[in-house]
């Protein structure tokens, strides 16, 4: 699990094993996915019989639980201080 980036399994729940440790390890985990997994050739077959290889670049959301086929687009939004700042004057204390 270390040199992987990202976790999802076939079965599980938000307290299997696979879950606790991506949490403790800080990375995205989808578990429960239902995909079939053949360790022998190497493929995970998804909804709608996708298959994926080894090698493939798969795309894990572990906020929505969701993974895609492929690499999606991400966006980074900058953490609007404009509240942030109007509650540090009113608590006069730092918050960031």
């Amino acid at each position: 699990m270390e040199p992987a980036v990202a976790i999802f399994t076939t079965r599980g729940g938000p307290l299997s094993h696979a879950a606790i440790i991506c949490r403790e390890m800080s990375k995205p985990c989808v578990v429960g996915t239902g995909a079939r997994i053949d360790p022998q050739s190497g493929t995970v077959i998804g909804e709608e019989d996708r298959v994926m290889r080894r090698g493939d670049i798969v795309t894990v959301d572990g906020g929505s639980g969701l993974v895609w086929g492929g690499d999606t687009k991400t966006e980074t939004r900058e953490l609007d201080l404009g509240l942030v700042g109007w509650l540090q004057k009113i608590l006069n204390r730092s918050l960031v």
